[in-house]
């Protein structure tokens, strides 16, 4: 087979280390909706998911350790490279965590096939591009932010032979050795990207996988924790509703799978964008746990409603911490007394409801701290919440504390990449006020109290047959 462009996801399987996923395999939809825009553009396109081919390691003995996944991975990609010949290979950086994986990547596809043109892609490597290209020497490319039209440029250039100086939204290695940052590629159009193809990933693996429904780019809030807003251009651009229903539909219908949620980071219950989808998915039969993420300042009685009359019975919402003080440090533009009463009205309303909370953000001390842990104690004991999923803070690139920590008081303490995941569990980072271990021992802390409550509400379902 020859193909133009391979794409490969690194996946969560890769790592080594213990990690709070969920899910089976990482539903790689960045690299999916390149690699179908740049197909639909006449590409041949391969993508090569490694969650699908490597075995985790948590089901392994001991003795299953980063050797073992090296070599599943080498042997993966060595047999991919040479069935599929590319003149092109895009490895995708979806986290950060994933960027050791992606540079091994890289070395085993630019050594299987020298004259193949590599490039790396995510939000990672477009805040640290010149960065890749010392860290490694197999990287020809950096895409920087949205990558459909950027991929597709770039293929273009390949196949002319010519060099990429015209090319926007790249970092790239030029043939006199110089690295060279291009300009930035404008926004493209939303519109002109298709329904994600799922015939492009292996079969078994769309019908395993837990998908998440995105009907949007883009943040409009800039909360200091998050690097969204800039990545996508501080700028929302929407998908049709209508091509959000077909996906799921398809999902459904030729799958046999049913997509878990919808992971927006911003969806506005005040919008008629939500109205018109809560319609539509109340026309068709959605995975009981089927979720929105939202907002505490984005919701509202009508949305929940139309949650219900959906079929949705499940919000999650990013409520981050008890303090005022942290709160205003992450400028969330929210108050605890607010979250209160939108969680209470939630479950008022039917509603299930999961909450996001983060310790050891700037601004926070043991003191703040016991704050955070008395409120998510508060909302289990009050029901406000069913669920929680509690982190430690981690100063990603993009943002203003990664690239200033000095002004924020943080000291990084780790630049092992494999650490940096949301769900990690020990600090890459620490505050003046803040140490390492108490971060942790908070964390802990916070953690212990909600499995607690977890085993609780667990037995009570059981104790009336639930």
């Amino acid at each position: 087979m020859n193909t133009t462009c391979l794409l490969i996801s690194p996946g969560i399987h890769c790592l080594d280390h213990p990690e709070r996923f969920t899910t089976t395999y990482d539903f790689p939809r960045g690299l999916l909706s390149v690699g179908t825009f740049v197909n639909k553009n006449g590409v041949k396109t391969n993508i090569i998911p490694l969650d699908y081919y490597i075995k985790p390691s948590q089901s392994q003995s001991p003795s299953y350790d980063k050797q073992s996944i090296e070599s599943q991975i080498y042997s993966v990609i060595n047999d991919a490279v040479k069935e599929s010949n590319p003149a092109f290979i895009g490895i995708g950086v979806p986290y950060t965590m994933l960027y050791p994986t992606a540079l091994k990547i890289a070395e085993i596809c630019k050594k299987v096939k020298p004259d193949c043109v590599i490039a790396l892609g995510g939000p990672h490597v477009s805040y640290r591009d010149k960065v890749c290209f010392e860290d490694s020497e197999y990287v020809d490319i950096v895409i920087r932010g949205e990558g459909e039209w950027t991929v597709l440029d770039v293929i273009k250039t390949i196949l002319q032979k010519k060099e990429f100086d015209n090319v926007s939204g790249i970092t790239f290695k030029h043939s006199s050795g110089k690295v060279i940052k291009n300009q930035q590629r404008p926004l493209g159009d939303i519109k002109e990207i298709p329904m994600p193809d799922y015939s492009l990933l292996p079969e078994g693996f769309v019908k395993n996988m837990a998908v998440s429904i995105v009907g949007s780019r883009g943040c409009a809030y800039k909360c200091t924790y998050c690097n969204e807003s800039l990545f996508w251009g501080q700028k929302v651009r929407q998908f049709p509703v209508e091509m959000l229903f077909e996906e799921i539909k398809t999902l459904a219908e030729k799958y046999g799978n049913y997509a878990v949620g919808l992971e927006d980071s911003m969806f506005n219950m005040r919008s008629k964008y939500f109205f018109e989808l809560c319609d539509k998915l109340g026309t068709i039969k959605l995975h009981p746990a089927f979720y929105i993420l939202s907002r505490v300042d984005s919701v509202t009685d009508d949305g929940f409603a139309a949650m219900k009359k959906a079929g949705v019975n499940n919000l999650i919402l990013g409520i981050e911490n008890g303090s005022q003080k942290v709160l205003d440090k992450m400028n969330k533009k929210i108050t605890l007394p607010q979250a209160i009463d939108v969680c209470k009205n939630a479950v008022k309303n039917g509603l299930i409801v999961d909450t996001f909370w983060i310790i050891g953000h700037p601004g926070d001390n043991p003191e703040e701290a016991e704050i955070t842990i008395d409120a998510v104690a508060r909302f289990y004991r009050e029901g406000l919440h069913q669920n929680s999923e509690i982190a430690m803070f981690v100063p990603y690139p993009g943002t203003r504390i990664f690239e200033h920590p000095e002004e924020f008081g943080l000291e990084i303490l780790t630049y092992d990449w494999e650490k940096w995941a949301r769900f990690n569990s020990e600090p890459v980072c620490q505050l003046k006020d803040f140490s390492r271990e108490d971060i942790m021992g908070y964390w802990i802390a916070a953690n212990k109290i909600a499995n607690e409550w977890k085993r609780h509400n667990a037995y009570k379902k059981m104790e009336v047959g639930i």
